[in-house]
């Protein structure tokens, strides 16, 4: 697949992880949090130290989700996102979206030898703004 048949098929997905999801409005954990929310797909906020944002429930880890999950955005750093990858392979989700800022050769090495399908020569939020 191509980075633009990568971009519609998540976009159609339905239930999507927010890897760095923020409670902080100026954040773009927060704008991608919201953007989606309001586009009206099933986000599932993920972050090490926060509780809740907006009522809904912030998970440690994408391990500690219940239920399957069909996509992640990565809204953090390439060092970050490196450790995450293993919990998203195990996870079994199929797809994922690194913001700009969130790419490493070797994040997307890792998700090309475990078949997961990458975005990342654009931004969800400004995706979209222009396209949805």
């Amino acid at each position: 697949m191509n980075q633009s048949e990568i971009i519609e098929s998540f976009v159609e997905l339905k239930k999507i992880a927010v890897i760095g999801a923020s409670s902080k409005p100026d954040k773009w954990g927060y704008k991608i949090f919201k953007k989606l929310s309001e586009k009206g797909y099933e986000v599932v906020p993920v972050h090490k130290s926060l509780k809740e944002i907006e009522g809904n429930k912030v998970y440690n880890s994408v391990l500690d989700i219940e239920s399957n999950i069909d996509g992640a955005v990565f809204v953090v750093n390439p060092e970050i996102g490196i450790k995450i990858a293993e919990d998203i392979i195990k996870k079994n989700i199929k797809f994922v979206w690194l913001q700009p800022g969130a790419i490493s050769d070797e994040l997307l090495n890792i998700f090309e030898k475990n078949n997961v399908k990458v975005v990342h020569t654009a931004c969800i939020y400004v995706y979209l703004n222009l396209y949805r």
